[in-house]
């Protein structure tokens, strides 16, 4: 059985690769609430309206990206 994420809000780095698309699919199916990202931010459409998933523009490399991204509107 798996576990429960019902109630988790999971941040999913790089979802737009195909180790992030499986992992915001698998988290979404044990009940996560996702806030999807990746520096391609425009291809996270797709994957964001399939999911139920906030989608935000987001390069981890930057400081600047992280403050937008916790503020909720990526950068």
């Amino acid at each position: 059985m798996a576990a429960s994420l019902k109630d988790v809000v999971a941040l999913v780095t790089g979802a737009a690769g195909s180790l992030g698309t499986a992992t915001a699919r698998r988290f979404a199916q044990d009940g996560a609430q996702l806030v999807l990202t990746d520096v391609r931010g425009d291809d996270l459409a797709p994957l964001a309206d399939e999911l139920g998933a906030l989608a935000l523009t987001h390069d981890v490399r930057s400081d600047e990206s992280w403050a937008a991204t916790a503020a909720g509107s990526g950068g």
